[in-house]
């Protein structure tokens, strides 16, 4: 099966380890997210296998053919900056037919792959405009559509949607995906989003400080980070991490042997922590230390204040505090909860299987 083979691969930038020794494969069938912070090497990986930069140590293969020293235009795909890269000086015919020169196609050839084209991100009605006169949505439209009409194996896009609100972004990734999919071309495209990789990647790998944390299906590594990194990386809303502190308050609401369970764990290598989708706030109202021993499994149960309560529309965002930790819990389910419950005493209670058990650091 074609595929991208990344071995060992390094790049310094004076005393800077952009890239460290990372290794990871990129089959065809693969739509690959490389995703991290900002200076995680992201940018500078995509650019190593579009062959833009070269490596200082390592193997970079596509289908089986070694290409460290291959011209981009041997490599079979299509790159995309975050700049889009757009001929100002051509309208956006032009700049679409100026990606077929290379191909020698006949002029009945490049019609058709201009119309496919423009009618895939349609675009027909900006044929004859020039990039100045695009918004950012109709540009991305116009680089993507120059990025796909030569039809490449592999297509690399730097930040594809950072520029994009909320409503084109979530056009765009669907309709990506159907074109890759259309074309059987393989989607590589770096992103600091968790949900574009959520939406659109079959596999995640994660950079941070140049290092590969893990390389995984995104549901995967969501429920299953390999480190405290990896947890925070893949977690829109963030983690709540836990500290002896907090096993202290939870101690009387909570079962004992999950407690003695997370002290052993936190007192080794092992972070414990929870997401704030995953945890339910409870009134105390009514309430008794018998919540221990309630039905539905183990739970960690945390006496809590609600500090602050913010509505994001669909969901409310809550700031609880126990004794001076402060946690955030996202609670889409339960009715509004009015100014006069603030500073009230509640419990924050997560299931068992929800905690997230990370090593502190990758290895």
């Amino acid at each position: 099966m074609a595929s991208i083979e990344i071995r060992g691969l390094t790049k310094r930038f004076g005393h800077r380890k952009a890239i460290d020794a990372v290794s990871l494969t990129i089959d065809r069938r693969d739509h690959l997210a490389i995703l991290g912070p900002s200076g995680a090497g992201k940018s500078t990986l995509l650019r190593i296998i579009a062959g833009l930069e070269r490596c200082d140590m390592g193997e970079l293969r596509i289908d089986g053919r070694l290409a460290n020293d291959l011209p981009p235009d041997q490599r079979s795909l299509a790159y995309m900056s975050q700049d889009y890269a757009l001929y100002p000086q051509l309208n956006v015919r032009r700049n679409l037919e100026t990606a077929l020169l290379s191909l020698k196609l006949s002029s009945s050839e490049r019609d058709v792959r201009c119309a496919e084209a423009l009618a895939w991100f349609d675009i027909e009605p900006l044929t004859g405009q020039f990039p100045a006169q695009l918004s950012g949505g109709q540009a991305q439209r116009v680089a993507l559509a120059k990025a796909l009409i030569r039809r490449p194996d592999w297509l690399l896009l730097d930040e594809p949607f950072s520029q994009l609100d909320c409503r084109l972004r979530d056009e765009l990734r669907g309709l990506l995906t159907r074109v890759c999919e259309h074309y059987q071309t393989c989607l590589v495209f770096v992103t600091h989003d968790p949900l574009d990789a959520f939406r659109m990647a079959s596999k995640l790998a994660l950079l941070d400080d140049g290092r590969l944390l893990q390389c995984a299906p995104p549901l995967q590594v969501y429920q299953t980070p390999s480190c405290r990194s990896s947890a925070e990386l893949i977690s829109p809303w963030g983690v709540n991490w836990l500290c002896s502190q907090s096993l202290d308050e939870a101690a009387a609401w909570s079962s004992p042997e999950l407690i003695d369970d997370l002290r052993t764990e936190l007192a080794g290598e092992i972070c414990i922590g929870f997401r704030p989708e995953n945890a339910q706030l409870q009134s105390s109202s009514g309430q008794s230390k018998t919540m221990k021993s309630s039905s539905g499994g183990s739970k960690l149960v945390l006496p809590v204040t609600v500090e602050r309560v913010q509505s994001l529309g669909f969901a409310q965002w809550l700031t609880v505090c126990s004794n001076g930790q402060h946690y955030l819990c996202l609670v889409p389910h339960l009715p509004k909860i009015p100014a006069e419950k603030v500073d009230e005493q509640s419990h924050l209670v997560i299931a068992a299987e929800a905690l997230l058990h990370c090593r502190r650091v990758s290895h």
